[in-house]
C-alpha cells in the first residue's frame, strides 16, 4: 500500500515538473516573438547627379533591406554593401526628394534621400589639348564629353574657336574639329551647354607661335651636319662648327620645313653670318686657304663669299638675288651671306646648304636669321 502511494507520487511529481518546463519554453517562444527591434536615427543624405556618391550611416555590418515609398525592396543592385544606394539607381530617381525604410535584424529606421541637379555638368574635353601650337600648324579640337563618373544629362553641344575677335572656321569630323593652318597668335576653343535656360561654358586657351618663335624654340634642329649626322646644338642662339679635319668640303644642311615656314611668314631673305678668327679665300694658301658657299645643294643657286679683305658685293646688280660681304668686327672675320628665298630653289630633294669650301680648316661661330 506504501509502495503503491510512493509509484503515484513520483509520477504526479514528473508530470507536474514536465508540465512546469512546457509552460516555461511557451513563455519564452512569445518573448522572443514580441521583441521588437531598435528604431535608430539616420541622418539625412544629400547627392547631386553630378557625382551620386553616397554612404548612408547605418551598422555596414548588418545585413539590411531597404524598401521604397511604394514597399517594394530594393534589389542587390540597387542597394550596396549594407549602405549606399547604387548611382545608376540614383540617376533613375532623377532629382527630387525621396523616402526609404530600412530594416536589419536588430534595428528599423528611415532613409530620407535628397537628390538635385544643380551643379556645373561634369563634362572634360575628349582629349588634351596642347598649350603651345607651332606656327602654321593645323589643329584636332576634342568634342566635349561626360565624365564617367557623372549621371547627368546629356546635353546639346556647341562649340567656337576665337583668335580675338575672330571666330576661326573649322572643318567638323566625328570625334571633333579640324583646323586650317593657324596664323600666330592667342585663341580659345569654348564649348556651351544649356541646361534649363542656365548655360555653362567649357574653355581652353592655346597660343600659337609667331614665326620667330616657332624658329628661336626649333634653333637644335635648324642645322644638321653631314658630317657627323646629327643636327648641330644652339648655344644662345650660336651654332659652332669646327672644320680641322676638312679634306675639300664639309656641308651642313638647313631644315626645308623652317624654311617653308619662314616663307609662309612673308620672310624674303635669308642671312648667315660666319665669325672667323682669321680671314679666308679661295686662292690663298696655306691655313688661309678656303670658301664658303650658300647653294640649293650644288644645284643652280651657289653663291660664294671669300676675301683675305673687307668688301660687300651686291649681286643683285648682275641679276643675281644675293649680297656677299666681309668685315672685321671685335678681333673677327665676319663673311656674311643674304640670299632670296622666294626664287623657289630650296626643296626637300634641293635643300639650302651651307659649304665650307676649298679644304677650309676653322673653328666658326654661325648665325642664321630670316628677313
Amino acid at each position: 500500500m506504501n509502495r503503491r502511494i510512493k509509484i503515484l507520487t513520483t509520477v504526479a511529481l514528473l508530470a507536474a515538473v514536465t508540465l512546469s518546463l512546457w509552460g516555461c519554453g511557451e513563455n519564452k517562444a512569445e518573448t522572443q516573438q514580441g521583441q521588437s527591434k531598435q528604431t535608430i536615427d539616420i541622418p539625412q543624405v544629400t547627392v547631386d547627379l553630378q557625382n551620386p556618391e553616397n554612404k548612408v550611416d547605418v551598422p555596414v555590418q548588418e545585413s539590411s533591406k531597404v524598401f521604397d515609398e511604394n514597399g517594394q525592396q530594393l534589389s542587390d543592385n540597387e542597394w550596396l554593401l549594407n549602405s549606399k544606394f547604387a548611382k545608376s539607381y540614383i540617376q533613375s530617381l532623377g532629382a527630387g526628394s525621396y523616402t526609404f525604410t530600412y530594416e536589419s535584424a536588430a534595428a528599423t529606421g528611415t532613409i530620407y534621400l535628397t537628390v538635385t541637379d544643380e551643379e556645373k555638368p561634369n563634362y572634360v574635353f575628349s582629349t588634351d589639348i596642347p598649350q603651345t601650337v607651332d606656327y602654321l600648324n593645323s589643329l584636332f579640337l576634342p568634342r566635349l564629353v561626360k565624365e564617367q563618373d557623372s549621371y547627368q544629362g546629356d546635353y546639346e553641344v556647341r562649340y567656337q574657336l576665337r583668335c580675338a575677335e575672330t571666330e576661326v572656321e573649322l572643318l567638323e569630323k566625328p570625334d571633333g574639329f579640324q583646323t586650317e593652318a593657324l596664323e600666330a597668335g592667342d585663341y580659345v576653343w569654348t564649348a556651351t551647354l544649356s541646361v534649363d535656360g542656365t548655360e555653362h561654358t567649357y574653355t581652353h586657351s592655346f597660343h600659337v607661335q609667331s614665326f620667330d618663335e616657332y624658329l628661336q624654340a626649333n634653333l637644335d634642329t635648324l642645322f644638321f651636319d653631314e658630317q657627323a649626322k646629327v643636327h648641330l646644338a644652339a648655344q644662345e642662339g650660336v651654332f659652332t662648327v669646327n672644320t680641322q679635319d676638312n679634306a675639300d668640303i664639309f656641308r651642313y644642311t638647313v631644315s626645308q620645313s623652317i624654311i617653308e615656314k619662314a616663307i609662309s611668314a612673308g620672310k624674303t631673305w635669308v642671312v648667315l653670318t660666319i665669325a672667323v678668327d682669321k680671314p679666308y679665300a679661295a686662292e690663298a694658301a696655306g691655313e688661309n686657304k678656303g670658301s664658303f658657299w650658300m647653294t640649293d645643294s650644288w644645284n643652280q643657286y651657289n653663291i660664294g663669299c671669300n676675301s683675305l679683305t673687307p668688301y660687300t658685293d651686291d649681286l643683285r646688280n648682275r641679276g643675281i638675288s644675293a649680297v656677299v660681304s666681309m668685315a672685321k668686327k671685335d678681333g673677327k672675320y665676319v663673311y656674311c651671306m643674304e640670299g632670296d628665298l622666294r626664287l623657289g630653289y630650296f626643296t626637300e630633294s634641293t635643300p639650302l646648304q651651307y659649304f665650307f669650301a676649298d679644304g677650309i680648316q676653322c673653328q666658326a661661330q654661325m648665325t642664321l636669321s630670316f628677313k
